[in-house]
């Protein structure tokens, strides 16, 4: 298990394979990449909710607007690692 970020209240760690016994929760990568890159990849995509695990200054203008169009039915969870934007689902 490798750390990639630490902030205040959480920590993101990677690893190849599920830690037994971790505490925390599991995510898969699906894409990474810049805001926009992000924003368009999900439009047509599987997800229809958005959660920002990041400090935004405006949290629900940027929430709705990555949502706006979304007719999925899952989940995806956006962190921010410096200057990238990596789009995930819980595993």
């Amino acid at each position: 298990m490798k750390p990639v970020q630490r902030e205040k209240r959480k920590s993101i760690f990677t690893a190849e394979e599920s830690i037994a016994d971790s505490m925390g929760e599991y995510f898969r990568v699906v894409k990474s990449g810049d805001y926009e890159n992000i924003r368009k990849f999900l439009k047509g995509s599987k997800f229809g909710k958005i959660y920002l695990k990041y400090d935004s200054p405006d949290y629900y203008g940027e929430k709705n607007n990555l949502e706006t169009g979304l007719t999925g039915k899952h989940y995806a969870y956006i962190f921010k690692i410096r200057e990238e934007f990596v789009l995930c689902e819980k595993i």
